[in-house]
């Protein structure tokens, strides 16, 4: 999650229509230990659930406040008997936290990405040898 002051600033650029460019969180104990980060599950909108490797449904479990941030907490009790545990938590069950507006952060890095892809693309393509006549 962003810092406090970090979030007044993105919430203050989105506002003004101005693109917020972030680097990529990596805060997850879970991935630096070699278990599944939450970049690992999708997050479906429509339903406010995420969505694990193994398939299963995190659902809203309830709302918090941490440093001024509202935080909403998913979770689901499938692991104890998923073949894919030990690759996603070391606890009964495994949760998720989301930020209330962290669409805003999505949205950034879904541009990032396809800007990214576009830039190797022209790259590639800006790089090749003209063929021969």
């Amino acid at each position: 999650m962003p810092s406090p002051t970090a979030v007044k600033e993105i919430l203050a650029c989105e506002e003004a229509g101005i693109t917020v460019t972030l680097p990529k969180p990596m805060t997850s104990n879970s991935k630096a230990e070699g278990r599944f980060g939450k970049q690992d599950f999708r997050y479906v909108t429509a339903e406010d659930v995420y969505i694990c490797p193994a398939g299963e449904r995190l659902a809203y479990s309830f709302t918090t406040q941490d440093n001024g941030l509202i935080l909403r907490r998913y979770a689901t009790n499938a692991c104890r008997h998923c073949a894919l545990k030990h690759s996603c938590t070391t606890g009964k069950e495994r949760r998720i936290t989301r930020w209330e507006h962290e669409h805003i952060l999505e949205a950034e890095m879904t541009t990032r990405a396809h800007i990214a892809d576009n830039a190797v693309t022209t790259t590639f393509l800006h790089n090749q040898d003209p063929q021969p006549t």
